[in-house]
């Protein structure tokens, strides 16, 4: 019976072992030097990837300027309201936010983090 874990590997790793080890190969025989071939292979995997790269870092800059623009007002209600009322004074400005040019979730915090997550299958 096959895991997810299983799933996950054949179609997240598996192709990216290939990628790595034709690009390797390639520069193996261009230069028999495996220093220099996992040098080269190093490159060529990170300007491949630098796409993806920009792409997070625009998401990161999204959400710590929607996080940016709903901090003072947050802090202050933390600071004003205490228990049950601070949690409904929250979520009632956080769903305002949500409308509004921001944008603004708790849950954008996540967004910062695709940079970190995009870089862990290649390290």
């Amino acid at each position: 019976m096959i895991s997810i874990a299983d799933i996950l590997y054949y179609i997240i790793i598996e192709p990216l072992t290939l990628i790595f080890e034709f690009i390797f190969s390639i520069s193996y025989k261009l230069i028999p030097s495996p220093i220099i071939a996992l040098t080269i292979m190093s490159i060529v995997v990170n300007f491949l990837v630098l796409p993806l790269y920009k792409r997070a870092d625009v998401l990161q800059a999204e959400a710590n300027a929607s996080e940016n623009a709903v901090k003072d007002m947050a802090k202050h209600i933390r600071k004003c309201f205490r228990g049950d009322e601070r949690v409904m004074m929250l979520q009632t400005y956080y769903g305002h936010m949500k409308n509004s040019p921001y944008h603004y979730s708790p849950l954008n915090g996540i967004k910062s983090s695709v940079s970190l997550l995009l870089q862990i299958p290649f390290l």
